[in-house]
């Protein structure tokens, strides 16, 4: 072997974990390097000279001689090198002993003899942490294969003591117990318990934090106490034996939620890794904790997931109900006019366009034109608003669809279709038609039958006294006094006709924009004499930016003026007359409107109402009170209040009254802002 051979083999010796020795052919150490001295304990000047196996092996008895070199090296050929790997037990320098692993190399022709040794007390100190490693992996699992069983917690935990008693190692009594922390409390509740006939024979079945071992370990981290008799504890412990506690807290997380108490032998200590075993144990059992936590969780969500499917179920069900016991048609699209649900109204309504409304497109059913109505949302805003539509037929007949639609959205308030509500007014207005005719020719016949009540008296009255002039047996004074009574008869049958003419042909009004309030203002001064004569008082209360109206202001005021001396007449002497107008629009006007249905749906309102505390008026009179010829006066011809509502229709106002016996009347006349 030539010098650089040497040199790197020298290195590559140096860099292991052995002592390198050389001897010569006397077995005398020459050589003795510094990992030599760090596994022996002896300096190279102290090693060298001396003997070898004299110095690594420890002294043997006098039966048994010191091993040498030659004793193991057998050196074969002369011309080959050999090679011996044995274990023997060496000795360090304060007499100790260790296991060791010795290379032995005796190459041909070389007198030197090469010695490798090692320590093998580290490496079976790897080999006993692996094992260890390994047995408590081992435990681990066994607990982790408990901890998945279907099996209540109690029993788990159960088991999981019962495998601890199994563990050698652990020199555990057979008595343990798991405690468990209450909710929202300071205590811990026993939850499973081995080695013990019952809970009585328990001493801790509840227990605070800090007020025994358990406590304290749930409150300090593990506590350990090594001997516990019953001389010393009689108080707290039942066994007649000295024994010891290991108590580790159950966390979950920083949270501590309960407390593995273990019984050991008197005297027993646990080093770090049996610590840290019952530690990861305890972790798999705050595991199980939080699993049954879980799966009682999981059961609450389904039970709960199961009782919303059921509620759900039966919203359908009583909504699918509610649709199709409606007397009216339903009819759910998406934005695109796709029917989604309908009820049978619907489609027997729908049936003259369609003889099915199962999947179809409202475009299909009705056209482009009057789907796109349908499916348009009321301008207004106002719900429950109808509308009305006529769709020909294909029998050439029109269908008056009364209708209205509101928009479909989802639980995030998107719009995602319409709902429309439809109803069939087609024979509603041939019915109505045929009953204005009905009521028309019924209110002729009335008035010509009042007409002819109230001109039969002048007229008799007239011939009485034509009769007696007729007779010439009256004298020149009675002659006189008879035609002036004829006159009288016929001025009144004049008047009659006056105010029957204005009923039935009212003058055509002049509309325009003009003020009511100036209207108001202009009305009073002809009737404040008698008010002032009556001792009755006016009460004004205008609303604030009242528009104006659009209606003609001569025939308002004659309106007005009706108005006031009826209530002067229904008051008598000292009372109260009260104006108030208000502005009518928006949702405003819908109230009125339910109450009102002659109130315009597009349109707003100056709403002016006129109130006294007079003697009022019964439902009966109330109901008859713009009927023609009606009246409850002694004199008059019945007309006033006809004519004014008659006059207020041509003005594209409303009248409404409402009144109640001694507190008074309350007359609202609706004005439109608009032509």
């Amino acid at each position: 072997m030539d010098a650089l051979e040497t040199i790197a083999t020298s290195r590559k010796l140096s860099a292991t974990d052995h002592a390198i020795i050389t001897c010569d052919h006397n077995e005398v150490i020459t050589s003795w390097d510094e990992r030599a001295e760090l596994t022996f304990g002896w300096s190279a000047t102290e090693a060298c000279g001396q003997k070898a196996m004299y110095l690594l092996l420890p002294p043997s008895s006098d039966s048994l001689p010191g091993l040498t070199l030659q004793d193991i090296v057998s050196t074969g050929a002369e011309d080959q090198s050999e090679q011996f790997n044995i274990t023997k037990k060496l000795q360090h320098k304060d007499g100790s002993t260790f296991d060791a692993h010795i290379l032995i190399f005796k190459v041909a022709g070389v007198d030197s003899t090469i010695i490798l040794a090692r320590n093998l007390a580290k490496q079976q100190r790897f080999l006993d942490k692996i094992n260890i490693s390994y047995h408590q992996q081992a435990i681990l699992d066994a607990v982790l294969q408990i901890a998945v069983k279907p099996v209540t917690l109690s029993n788990q935990f159960e088991q999981v003591l019962d495998y601890l008693f199994n563990i050698p190692d652990l020199k555990l009594l057979p008595q343990a117990a798991i405690f468990l922390a209450e909710e929202e409390s300071d205590k811990f509740t026993l939850k499973a318990r081995k080695g013990f006939e019952d809970q009585k024979s328990l001493h801790c079945r509840t227990m605070p934090q800090g007020m025994c071992p358990c406590g304290q370990s749930a409150q300090y981290e593990a506590f350990t106490l090594p001997s516990c008799t019953k001389a010393k504890s009689y108080k707290t412990c039942k066994f007649s034996e000295a024994h010891g506690h290991y108590c580790s807290p159950i966390k979950k997380g920083e949270k501590v939620i309960g407390v593995l108490c273990l019984y050991t032998q008197k005297g027993c200590t646990y080093g770090a890794e049996t610590q840290q075993l019952i530690a990861s144990i305890c972790d798999i059992l705050a595991g199980m904790v939080e699993n049954k936590e879980m799966d009682i969780q999981l059961v609450n969500l389904v039970h709960d997931l199961r009782h919303s499917i059921n509620e759900i179920r039966e919203e359908k069900k009583f909504s699918e109900s509610i649709i199709q016991g409606l007397t009216h048609g339903l009819i759910v699209t998406n934005l695109e006019g796709n029917i989604h649900t309908y009820n049978g109204v619907a489609e027997t309504i729908m049936s003259v366009f369609s003889p099915t409304l199962e999947g179809k497109n409202l475009s299909e059913i009705v056209g482009d034109e009057a789907a796109a109505k349908l499916l348009a949302l009321n301008e207004s805003g106002e719900i429950g608003s109808e509308q009305e539509l006529t769709i020909d037929s294909p029998t050439d007949d029109p269908k008056i669809i009364g209708y209205s639609t509101v928009a479909r959205e989802d639980a995030l308030g998107n719009q995602v279709g319409r709902i429309i509500s439809i109803s069939d007014l087609t024979e509603l207005k041939y019915v109505r038609k045929e009953m204005e005719k009905m009521n028309r020719l019924a209110t002729v016949a009335e008035i010509a039958s009042a007409v002819a009540h109230e001109v039969r008296n002048p007229l008799a009255g007239i011939k009485i006294m034509a009769q007696s002039i007729e007779g010439q047996s009256v004298t020149q004074e009675e002659q006189s006094e008879c035609l002036t009574r004829i006159i009288r008869q016929v001025d009144r049958l004049n008047g009659l006709l006056t105010e029957f003419f204005s009923y039935a042909r009212p003058a055509e009004p002049q509309p325009c924009a003009t003020s009511l309030h100036d209207i108001i203002a202009d009305t009073q001064p002809l009737i404040s004499n008698k008010m002032v004569k009556s001792h009755i008082i006016f009460k004004e209360n205008y609303g604030d930016n009242i528009p104006q109206i659009f209606a003609d202001p001569n025939q308002v005021q004659q309106v007005l003026l009706n108005l006031f001396l009826n209530a002067m007449h229904a008051i008598q002497q000292g009372g109260i007359i009260k104006l108030c107008t208000t502005f009518l629009k928006g949702r405003d006007l819908t109230k009125h409107r339910k109450q009102h249905p002659g109130l315009l749906k597009r349109s707003s309102y100056v709403c002016l109402e006129v109130s006294d505390n007079g003697v009022g008026m019964h439902p009966d009179v109330e109901d008859k009170v713009f009927e023609p010829f009606f009246t409850t006066k002694s004199t008059g011809t019945g007309l006033g209040l006809s004519i004014v509502y008659r006059t207020l229709k041509e003005n594209n106002a409303v009248i409404s009254v409402k009144s109640k016996p001694k507190r008074g009347t309350t007359f609202t006349i609706y004005f439109s802002t608009e032509a």
